[in-house]
């Protein structure tokens, strides 16, 4: 599959990196590869750090701040739900741009095609259309979020960038 260059990865505001930090953390913590494999995990390491990843996403998909935070609240939302889904660094990145697209679809009147999102991730539409559909499952179709729960999740990454 063709891939897209990647941006510069300074452009990320802080609040980004906090996020950021926490995925690598997370992902850092739950390395162990001899977890009962999920759908997001990928068969070999993706050829790109998580931070290049974001990165590539904010610039090419436009995925803004707000698109994060609440694709962060999903992922605690799937985990609290599910504790034996573990993030590691043969999940994130998978796992990150479904929960985005959930997000997206969700929150925004316009947004791009699985298609676009598929080629922007690195995955094909048919894998892509897969991890949605496993995200949704995974959330139970419970895709709200308060102002209040959106507001305590973006504060906790904005105060952590002061």
């Amino acid at each position: 599959m063709e891939c897209l260059p990647l941006p510069q990865t300074e452009c990320l505001p802080d609040v980004m990196r906090g996020i950021i930090e926490s995925l690598v953390h997370i992902s850092e913590a739950a390395s162990d590869r001899t977890l009962h494999p999920t759908m997001f995990q990928s068969a070999t390491l993706p050829g790109i750090s998580i931070v290049d990843y974001v990165a590539r996403l904010q610039k090419y998909a436009r995925f803004k701040t707000h698109d994060f935070v609440v694709a962060l609240i999903y992922v605690k939302r799937m985990m609290l739900l599910h504790p034996q889904l573990k993030i590691t660094d043969l999940t994130v990145h998978r796992m990150l741009i479904s929960v985005l697209l959930v997000a997206t679809k969700m929150f925004r009147d316009i947004h791009f095609s699985n298609r676009y999102y598929a080629k922007v991730g690195g995955i094909t539409t048919r894998e892509l259309g897969r991890l949605e559909r496993c995200t949704l499952d995974l959330l139970d179709f419970k895709l709200y979020v308060s102002t209040e729960e959106f507001e305590s999740e973006r504060q906790r990454w904005t105060s952590a960038e002061e």
